[in-house]
């Protein structure tokens, strides 16, 4: 903000509470290096007027169209598809690819160019997603959590990867082994002379 200030005062310009609320958003969206960068190429362009908010978000890429970013989108469904992983490495593309519902739903809802109702429908809908995903990635800071997943990058839910073990089969139980005085019980009885020995 030092550096931005020191802009100011070569035109004596005094920025109002609302104009340093907007540079700090700008600032806050970019890395030190970039916005200082910025800072030293519009001195050195020799204009003399005082930066403005949305002159740095052009040229600091924030600015972005949400037109130009429907033709990146639709030339990378045309390429890339369900099947592969889109590369996209702006967090507010991707931001706005995951408020839609996430890349392989962009591509199953992705209308032909020759559908003009549902093209107009798609454009008002990435237009809103878009404009939610730039207020998401540079005001609030909140980068998206995930990549963009397609079919072949598409990991396994935790819950999908419970190992199915074998029931166990029962060991069928052991013979019991004969109780004593069942074995007598069942045993036949001696005779009398078995008992008492023979008869004189």
């Amino acid at each position: 903000m030092l550096a931005l200030s020191e802009v100011m005062g070569m035109t004596r310009h005094e920025m109002t509470q609302f104009e340093a609320e907007a540079w700090k958003t700008i600032m806050c969206a970019v890395p030190p290096e970039q916005f200082k960068a910025y800072l030293q190429q519009h001195v050195f362009t020799g204009s003399g007027f005082t930066p403005k908010p949305s002159e740095a978000a052009k040229m600091l890429g924030l600015a972005a169209d949400p037109d130009t970013a429907y033709a990146s989108v639709e030339r990378l469904v045309t390429q890339c598809g369900p099947y592969q992983q889109p590369p996209i490495s702006d967090p507010v593309l991707v931001s706005a690819i995951q408020h839609m519902g996430g890349w392989l739903n962009v591509c199953e809802q992705w209308p032909a160019p020759t559908e003009s109702f549902a093209v107009k429908a798609m454009r008002e809908r990435f237009a809103a997603c878009f404009n939610q995903a730039m207020v998401a990635v540079n005001i609030r800071g909140e980068l998206p959590k995930q990549p963009l997943m397609s079919l072949t990058s598409k990991r396994e839910l935790p819950s999908e990867r419970i190992a199915h073990q074998p029931t166990a089969r029962l060991a069928a139980p052991s013979p019991r082994p004969a109780d004593s005085s069942e074995d007598q019980s069942a045993a036949p009885l001696p005779s009398r002379a078995q008992r008492y020995g023979p008869l004189h």
